[in-house]
């Protein structure tokens, strides 16, 4: 069975971000590959404010619309990435905004006209991304922090509810399974919002697995199980929205550990009703963030440069099926 079936059989979404350039040049095994293992997709940065609205009054929206349109094609679910991301993504007339009546009317037109586009068609968006310090227990400094105050969530989540009350609505943070500072204070963050009434409906625990280069510790399923019930517990539901983990060229048996790592990572998230999806950072090996910035030789995906099942596969395709044989007891 697919990974897609299995997902299906476990009441959950399997996805997979997808990366603008691959898809706009023709390769039909990229095409193929998603469409057979996956059912749920984000865009990897087409949908980001820069890219989709780099000027004022300028759109690109051809990216996006093609996504969307094979989503629809192939029955696959689609999670907007993102609207707000204090860290990146962000076109220069949103960063160097001086005036925070200015960058409140940049936001609303924003989100209004991104939402009415999409019409319906995505199903859920992480609205804002990352509003902590990447690798520290203190919020991430930026426009939106400094011209709107500390509460500029709630301001986001509560604009973003009114313009599409239909819309599924979610914070999306990165290494809180890994660093307990951060995940503390990203806990009474959510706990803060969820309190008052604020319209979110799930968070995601990207999952990025990149230690020993850059995360400060290695992969840990209790952690990300502790994270995941800890937002299940709030009524909330849970995704692991961005996942890759690093198999290291020092390691000479990397295929194995990264194998067993991701069947305990997914097993450990999905052992909780509440989780609901298990996103890749990627499609396969061939083309993934890592090698930009990591280097091309840690191959962090389930399937490697040409398109074949690792070992990762196997062990995350019985994690899915734990879950799918737990859903049909029940």
């Amino acid at each position: 069975m697919s990974l897609r079936d299995l997902a299906a059989a476990g009441g959950i979404r399997v996805g997979a971000a997808v990366s603008d350039t691959v898809f706009a040049s023709g390769d039909e095994d990229y095409r193929s590959l998603l469409a057979a293992e996956f059912n749920s997709v984000t865009a990897e940065r087409a949908m980001k404010w820069k890219w989709i609205h780099p000027e004022p009054d300028c759109w690109e929206w051809e990216a996006n619309d093609e996504l969307i349109r094979f989503a629809e094609t192939h029955q696959m679910q689609v999670r907007g990435h993102t609207v707000v991301w204090p860290h990146w993504g962000t076109p220069t007339y949103i960063t160097k905004c001086e005036d925070a009546g200015a960058l409140r009317r940049h936001l609303g037109d924003h989100v209004r006209e991104l939402f009415s586009h999409w019409g319906g068609s995505v199903a859920r968006v992480d609205v804002v991304n990352e509003p902590l310090h990447w690798l520290e227990g203190r919020h991430a400094e930026s426009v939106w922090r400094t011209l709107l105050g500390e509460d500029y969530l709630a301001e986001v989540l509560a604009l973003a509810h009114e313009v599409d009350p239909d819309i599924e609505l979610w914070i999306n943070e990165t290494h809180t399974d890994v660093i307990p500072d951060k995940h503390d204070l990203f806990t009474r963050t959510v706990a803060d919002l969820v309190e008052r009434g604020l319209p979110l409906h799930g968070i995601g625990i990207q999952g990025h697995q990149l230690y020993p280069d850059f995360s400060p510790g290695p992969p840990d399923p209790a952690r990300l199980h502790r994270g995941v019930s800890t937002f299940a517990d709030m009524g909330l539901e849970v995704a692991v929205t961005e996942m890759d983990i690093l198999a290291h060229p020092t390691d000479a048996d990397r295929l194995d550990v990264q194998a067993q790592l991701y069947g305990e990572l997914v097993d450990a998230a999905l052992s909780v009703e509440a989780c609901r999806e298990v996103t890749f950072w990627g499609v396969s090996d061939a083309h993934s963030w890592v090698d930009q910035h990591f280097g091309p030789d840690r191959a962090p995906l389930l399937f490697d440069r040409e398109g074949n099942p690792k070992l990762a596969y196997d062990a995350v395709a019985a994690a899915f099926a734990s879950r799918a044989r737990r859903t049909t007891a029940v």
